[in-house]
Order: structure tokens, then sequence, then C-alpha cells
């Protein structure tokens, strides 16, 4: 069992001891961590120079106290221990977790467990990290904590030795003690100043920063986007570096009268998704960066791709300072399942670059289970990671992709887009496929009279209007349309472009599963749903019938699955279909291929109901050998 092992168990032990069976509550937390925090400066203090064996600097004296007919206090320690020589900056941080009186008559009990096993500094350290970062997050109801292995990744990435450090967001301050810790182990130090809007949480942090030695440290409360606690006159300051885990999916609408009038100017990029905040959050970090500053900001998946945030990404990218994209498995972040995306920003790019390292690493992980991805993300995978940003090459889990090919591409930063896994599963086995030997052929979009989309669910209505079928998810089964069992609709308006022909060819734009199938013939009447993307084809070109073929081949299926976005819903744009390279061959050459194909089919599919119908007969006769023969009749007899 190693020493961090150790102190979770110690903890989990003090905590149950001191609630009693209760559940634990924030004001627990904040008397356990004072009582920590005076074990941490008895343990440092050499007493008094009289020698006296009992006075307020010994674990004696307060087990003395402790088991006296007297309460004590947690104030007793702040006062007696904390204050004489400490900070002003910890005194404060010390007033604000103490007080609420209500739960403070049990610390005598918790001084007596612990004193009496007069731990030192370093254990009492990480005691104090795993009753912050093990039980704060369980009690406070937000995302207020990174995990180490993350802060590790991000570390070695900025290298951040010398110089300031800047965190907006800093909830318990893990990423700016690993900072520190990153600075003091490669011989240098930064000056380190965060923001949390919480006051709890900048109390803690505080405490904490003092536990681990963290001397240039610095935490201010307030909204970092509305009022920013760093500033020099109509300026946020800029730090060398910064790294900010900001909440993601934050919708900010009540803010936008105060943010649209932003005195320090930090908004420029273009309009935001109200729904959203994590682009003000990567606008309000590249304003705090100095002219060669670097930078780290985490933001959703969702955020690199949605068509509601394509102006911003683009704005963003004409300032060239995003320098790479790295995504990051599902369930990396202890309280949600959605992949996260790190921003590495850089004012100090190299005018001349032109492109922009994306870095898909889900394929560097091991398959496990969810509640040990984090775990996975040691040493040397964030080596691994590191050297895929040092050296910018192409790689399976890497490539530096251009300016230009991300605008073709609605300026989509997900790297799944451009770093495309060439392995895909087919029913001829797993396959290799080699994407470069199809750039230069013709796109779909050349050989569609129309690529569309289905309708709107909204444009839809209850039994009135005009009549229609309509062509939903479940309907296609094994590449085949089941226009039987097609549902009924209706509706008011003008649906036409919405309506299918025989000889469409059909691709499923929602789900993990890609369907395909071809409408047949005598289809009428009946609409698509939004499940799906129709092609109509240029029929004096392409063949509907080799089209399909081509879909489900190995080719076509990896090129689908590379443009598949999104996290909890998996989607397909009609863009992604036009811009898919098709096989440049005759229309002749294609009837022909079909046509053998068919023939072939045919009789194979012929041969085997034959085979079928001889073993259901050899199953019969095993059956009648078995004495079964009268057990069963057929519903016909």
């Amino acid at each position: 069992m190693n020493r961090e092992e150790v102190a979770r168990g110690r903890a989990k032990s003090l905590l149950e001891s001191f609630s009693r069976g209760r559940a634990v509550q924030l004001d627990m937390l904040h008397n356990m961590l004072i009582v920590c925090l005076g074990a941490y400066v008895i343990a440092g203090s050499r007493g008094y120079p009289s020698g006296e064996a009992h006075g307020p600097f010994t674990y004696d004296y307060w087990l003395q106290v402790a088991g006296s007919q007297n309460t004590l206090y947690a104030r007793d320690l702040v006062y007696d221990l904390i204050f004489p020589a400490a900070p002003k900056g910890l005194r404060v941080a010390v007033r604000e977790l103490d007080q609420n009186e209500r739960l403070t008559a049990e610390v005598g009990p918790l001084v007596a467990e612990l004193f009496s096993q007069r731990p030192g500094r370093e254990e009492l350290r990480e005691l104090a990290e795993q009753l912050i970062t093990g039980f704060y997050p369980l009690v406070i109801p937000a995302p207020i904590d990174t995990p180490l292995p993350v802060n590790r990744l991000c570390m070695e990435i900025l290298a951040p030795k010398n110089g300031a450090f800047y965190d907006g967001t800093s909830g318990l301050g893990s990423t700016c003690m690993e900072a520190g810790r990153y600075a003091a182990g490669h011989g240098g130090g930064l000056n380190i100043f965060a923001q949390e809007k919480l006051d709890v949480l900048c109390a803690v942090s505080t405490v904490r920063a003092y536990l681990n030695g963290l001397e240039d440290f610095t935490v201010r409360g307030g909204d970092v986007l509305t009022a920013p606690a760093y500033t020099v006159g109509n300026t946020v300051a800029s730090f060398d570096y910064s790294v900010m885990f900001p909440p993601l999916g934050l919708p900010w609408g009540e803010a936008e009268r105060e943010l649209a009038w932003d005195k320090y100017r930090r908004f420029s990029g273009g309009p935001v998704p109200r729904s959203n905040a994590e682009w003000l959050f990567v606008q309000h970090q590249l304003a705090s960066l100095k002219e060669k500053g670097r930078g780290i900001i985490a933001v959703s998946t969702g955020s690199l791709f949605n068509d509601s945030a394509r102006w911003i990404r683009r704005r963003l990218l004409e300032t060239n300072c995003i320098d790479c994209v790295i995504t990051l498995p599902s369930h990396i972040l202890p309280y949600t399942a959605t992949p996260l995306s790190l921003l590495v920003l850089d004012r100090g790019r190299d005018p001349d670059r032109t492109d922009v390292l994306m870095v898909q690493t889900e394929g560097m992980f091991r398959n496990v289970s969810a509640a040990r991805v984090a775990s996975q993300l040691d040493e040397e995978l964030i080596q691994e990671i590191t050297a895929l940003l040092k050296e910018k090459t192409d790689t399976p889990y890497s490539r530096a992709v251009s300016m230009g090919e991300i605008e073709e591409n609605d300026s989509v930063l997900l790297p799944s887009r451009y770093v495309v896994n060439p392995w895909v599963e087919t029913e001829l086995g797993m396959l290799n496929v080699d994407f470069a030997r199809m750039r230069g052929w013709p796109s779909l979009g050349d050989m569609a009279e129309k690529i569309y989309r289905g309708v709107n669910g909204s444009r839809l209505s209850s039994g009135a209007g005009d009549s229609y079928r309509i062509i939903n998810y479940a309907d296609v089964q094994d590449g085949v349309l089941c226009t039987e069992g097609l549902k009924e609709c209706w509706a008011d308006g003008q649906v036409g472009r919405y309506l299918v022909r025989p000889g469409d060819v059909l691709v499923s734009c929602k789900g993990a599963q890609i369907k395909t199938c071809l409408v047949p013939e005598g289809t009428e009447n009946v609409l698509l749903s939004l499940n799906f993307i129709g092609i109509r084809l240029k029929q004096s070109v392409y063949s509907p019938e080799f089209l399909l073929c081509y879909l489900n081949s190995p080719a076509g299926l990896a090129y689908l699955k590379s443009r598949q976005i999104g996290t909890s819903i998996i989607t397909l744009k009609n863009s992604d279909l036009e811009r898919m390279p098709v096989p440049q061959v005759s229309l002749e050459v294609q009837r022909e291929c079909i046509s053998e194909f068919d023939s072939v089919r045919l009789g194979i599919e012929e041969e085997l109901r034959r085979l079928y119908h001889c073993l259901n007969l050899e199953k019969g006769r095993l059956y009648q050998k078995m004495g079964l023969d009268g057990v069963w009749k057929r519903k016909d007899d």
C-alpha cells in the first residue's frame, strides 16, 4: 500500500469517526482541515525555548485540552496556533472556514485521535490532500476539481518553470498546486495567481497552498467573466502561462448585457452560443496571456464542431493562436462521461505557421472500464502524448492540418475529423484503408442531383393536413427499407422537398450504426425523417445500386465513420457526403459490375436456401431418432 492509499484510508477513518454515522457535511470538512492545519504547524514547530512540554505548539498540550472537561473549538487551534505567525491570507481563509460553530464541539475527539499519532508534516500534507480532493467534491455540487493525471499532462505540455502562472477557474486549486510542484521539481519558481467564484474554495485552496509550501500563491474571488480579479486599468493582467478547466456547457445568457459591454475588450471574436460559455472562457484566457504566453484550456468536444460556434472558431483561427487540439477519452473527468478536449494556445506562434496539430488520444488508451480511464494517463502515456506535440508529424494519433483544410470543414476543430483511424471492421474482417489512394477521386456532390436532409418533426402535425408516411431509423433493416410498416403522419406546410423517390440512396445521419438502403420502386407519398440523408443521383452518370455497394464497402464505411461527429448523439452532415470521394467508373462499367454481382448473388442465395432446407430435413430425422416424433405438431396440421 502506497503513501496516498494510506492517507486516503486515514482520511476516511477520521471522517467516519468525526461524523459518527452522519452524512458528510461541509462544516465537518472545514473542521477537519483546520485540525490538519493545526497539526501541521505543531509538526513544524520546535516548541518553546524553555523546553516546556505543554505549550500550545506541542501535541501533548492539545491532547490535554481535548481530554479536559472544557469544550474544544476549532477556533482555539486557529487563534493559539495558526494566527500568531500566519500570513494574512491564511488567517482570512481560516476565518472563512470557521464561521459555523454547529459542529465545532466535536473537534475534541478528532484532535485526540489525530494528535495522539503525532504525525509528521509530510504525512499531514498527504492527509489534507486526500481530504480536499476526495471529499470536498462529494459535498459541493459543482465540478470543482481536475484529476491529477490531467493536470500533469498539462504541465508537461507547457513546462512552466519560471514566471507568472494563472488559473481563472481554480476550484480547489489542484491545477495551481501541480504547477507549483512542476516548477519546484525543475529548479524553478512560479508566481501563481488564481480566481475562483466560490469564496469557500478560495479559502480551501489558500490553506492547501500553505500546506504544499507555495509561498507565491494568490487567489481572489469573483466571476472571472463578469468581474476578472487581476486587471491593469481597462485591460486584464497578462501572464506567462495559464491552464483553465472552466465549467463545461455553462449557459451565460443572463450576463449577456454585462459581457456585451465588457470594458476589458476580451470578447471580440464573434457571437458565442448563449447555452455554452466555453468560448468566452477561451477568449478571456487569450486576453490574459502575454505576447509570447502559452495556455491550455479545456472545452467540451461538442464546442469543437457545433454549427452554432462556427464563426467564433473561425475568428479565433484567424488570430493564429490555436497551436494544438487534444481530445481525451470519455470518463477522463470524474463528473462527466463527455470526452474532454484541450486547446493549446500560443501567443508566440511563428506567423508562418499555417496549421493546427490535431491529436486523437483515444486509441492510445487501453480498453478498460470507465472508472479506470484517468489512472491510465500515467507517466509513460503522458510522455507519448507530449512527444506528438514536440515532433508535430503525422502518426496514427496525430496530424498537422492546414488552415485551408480546417476552413473547408466548416472550421471544425475535432481531431477525429482529421486523424482518421484506418482500421475498419467489415464483413471481410478488420481491414486497413489507405485513404491516400482515394485522393483525386470525384466527389459525391458532383454525381448527385440533390443531397437532402429529412423533415423536422416540428413540420408535422397530429391528424391535420395532408397524409404521408415517414421513414424512421428502425424502418431500415439489413440494408432494406421495409415500406409496409411505415408510420403515418400529417403535414400542413410544403414538404415536397422531403419526399423520397424510387432510386434514392438513403444514409442514416444519426446513431453509431450506419444504415444504408435504396428506395424501392412503387414508393409514393413517403417523407424522409431527420434520421437520414437522401442522395438523388444524376442517373446519367452514376448508378444508385453501384453507390449503395460502395457505401457498404470497407472504403465507404471507413470514410463515413471518419466523418461522424458527436458525443451522446453521433451525427453525419450533408456536407460530409457532398465531399465524399467516389470511384471514377463509367456508368456502363458500374451497371456491368452490379449485374454480374446480382447474378452470382441470386445463385448463391438459391443454393443457401436449398442447403438450409436439407439441414432442416436432417434435423427432423434426428428428432425422430431421439424419440420426439409426435411431441409437437405444425400450425397447419
